[in-house]
């Protein structure tokens, strides 16, 4: 297995974990906070999705694909919120993680290791910081894996507060 296929099956599972700790949560649960301030079910799915299409989609293939109002729901810094009309509905969301994967994927089985070397788009004008964790588009696409599966994992705790059982 090369670095391009391990890439490849880092990203579809993980995500099949991540879409498996979410499908089945009904409306409610998906808004359920352990506690004032900790991220809820929605909120973490957004986030993967902008994760996703920012690490990916936009420093790798330079087209992202989500509207802007997605990095102010989901990006860093935004604000939690508690009410889901603040939100796009859960088709939506799901809708734009599968789109956002698929684009993602299509990249990666399309990409050689040289790409995969390239530096990002945006590179020079990344801070010290983010230069040294998106050094390369592979790495990129390494790091989203790496962050989609903590998100995963904290849907996974979640789940298991309001004793639901995990899903793999």
């Amino acid at each position: 297995m090369d670095a391009r296929e391990m890439l490849i099956d880092q990203v579809t599972t993980i995500r099949g974990t991540m879409l498996a700790t979410f499908k089945d949560l009904t409306a409610q649960e998906r808004l359920w906070q352990p506690g004032p301030g900790m991220n809820h079910a929605v909120w973490l799915a957004g986030h993967i999705a902008w994760s996703l299409d920012h690490l990916i989609l936009d420093y790798c293939v330079g087209a992202a694909q989500l509207p802007q109002r997605y990095a102010a729901l989901f990006g860093l810094g935004s604000q939690l919120l508690s009410d889901a009309s603040g939100y796009p509905d859960s088709q939506e969301l799901l809708e734009r993680l599968a789109a956002g994967h698929e684009a993602a994927l299509a990249w990666l089985r399309a990409a050689d290791e040289a790409e995969l070397q390239r530096r990002p788009e945006g590179f020079d004008a990344m801070d010290e910081r983010r230069r040294g964790m998106f050094a390369s588009r592979g790495r990129c696409v390494w790091f989203h894996a790496q962050h989609e599966a903590m998100h995963a994992g904290q849907m996974g705790y979640v789940r298991r507060l309001m004793g639901k059982p995990y899903r793999v």
